[in-house]
């Protein structure tokens, strides 16, 4: 029994030094979160110094798109936010517009400050271009004291063009490249970190509660200039 026991340790060292070192994504031990549907205010973390909070959608209604209420109702917080609006169609008109800045308006009496707004929007790598165009407009519209931040698949890292890539970093103030896809960590999501080295535009790293992480890679992106954090997508 005794050398039953020992060769059990031993295989256990041995198995703890070849594991990656990675963990399950704790809310509490970052600073910036997405607030989606069905979270409630009294589930964000303490820690929380920035938020990203679902407000809309926008969707296809024919030939326009049509905005469609979404997410926690305005209510005071302590916390600086964004407000982020999910895209279906890149076509909007000035009454979709005036819904956006409403909600701007009524965030910014109860907020201490709305910093901007994110636009998340699965642009395919080959129609970048055409989402930067969209993009371009949006700046011009927003007022300029508010930031315009936007989600990013991590293939763009990779595949998409560096022309683009830097027109990009001229129009938008920040891009969050997704780790996960709905509520789990994207298997592969290691091969694509090393591109993000050669990008010129701020950005973050959205990770998903409960998720896959290896902290090595954390530590790995302190080290590049424009990356900007972590950001952890809550779930209910």
């Amino acid at each position: 029994m005794r050398n039953y026991r020992l060769f059990f340790l031993s295989c256990s060292v041995f198995i703890a030094a070849a594991t990656p070192l990675t963990h399950s994504v704790q809310p509490h031990n970052y600073q910036a979160f997405w607030v989606w549907g069905g979270i409630k205010t009294a589930q964000i973390p303490p820690t929380a110094q920035r938020l990203y909070i679902l407000q809309g959608s926008i969707r296809p209604d024919k030939q326009q798109g049509y905005f469609q209420r979404q997410g926690i109702l305005v209510k005071p917080l302590n916390t600086p936010v964004f407000l982020v609006y999910r895209l279906e169609i890149l076509a909007w008109d000035a009454v979709i517009w005036q819904s956006i800045l409403n909600q701007i308006h009524y965030w910014e009496a109860q907020s201490p400050a709305v910093l901007g707004i994110q636009l998340d929007f699965d642009a395919q790598t080959k129609q970048l271009d055409k989402y930067e165009q969209f993009l371009r407009q949006v700046r011009i519209t927003l007022p300029q004291q508010y930031q315009l931040s936007i989600t990013g698949l991590l293939d763009w890292s990779q595949n998409a063009s560096p022309t683009v890539l830097q027109i990009l970093a001229d129009t938008v103030d920040e891009v969050i490249f997704q780790t996960y896809q709905g509520k789990h960590t994207i298997p592969h999501y290691k091969a694509y970190l090393h591109s993000l080295a050669e990008l010129r535009v701020p950005f973050k790293v959205g990770i998903v509660a409960r998720g896959v992480w290896d902290r090595k890679d954390e530590q790995w992106l302190e080290q590049l200039s424009h990356y900007k954090g972590i950001v952890v997508f809550l779930l209910p």
